[in-house]
């Protein structure tokens, strides 16, 4: 399997592993913890799906709430329990707005989930959906430029809190 490893780690990057791996298996191929790393934030004993994303915050970083869960009466939306996947975390003790607590599947995301990433609002969310609808999954985050109202500037802000699955 390939995961990703990044923030507060020596060397950031993809690792193949192997499928019996652990978050901390993955950390370890990374070459550590950096020493301002807040390993407290990541379950190092998770066990790893091929494709995921570890991103290991500072100490003292404050998480943001995905507007969607704000919106939504009664929503559950919350960080994943096994792994910190891109977070968005401040070190100025003030939470950041400007992404998702985590990353957002454009081939499964519905417009609630569209409109947490920067730039997205509810009717390019829903151009989206309509697209995705209509031509199948994506392929490539740049398939979005195919959608209309989707610019490479929205796409460059919003890369870093989009997978595809």
């Amino acid at each position: 399997m390939v995961v990703y490893v990044a923030g507060e780690v020596l060397r950031r990057g993809v690792y193949t592993l192997p499928a019996s791996a652990r978050a901390g298996d993955a950390l370890a191929r990374a070459g550590g913890p950096a020493p301002d790393a807040d390993l407290v934030a990541v379950n190092l004993a998770a066990p790893l799906p091929d494709g995921e994303e570890i991103a290991v915050p500072p100490k003292g970083a404050v998480f943001s709430t995905p507007r969607a869960a704000r919106r939504t009466p009664g929503g559950s939306r919350r960080r994943s329990g096994k792994l910190l996947r891109r977070a968005r975390y401040s070190t100025d003790g003030l939470s950041s707005e400007d992404g998702p607590a985590q990353l957002v599947d454009l081939n499964r995301a519905d417009e609630n989930e569209l409109e947490t990433l920067p730039g997205i609002g509810p009717a390019l969310a829903a151009r989206i959906v309509e697209f995705r609808e209509a031509n199948g999954p994506f392929g490539s985050l740049d398939d979005l430029l195919d959608v209309g109202g989707m610019s490479q500037r929205k796409l460059d802000d919003l890369e870093p809190y989009a997978t595809l699955h």
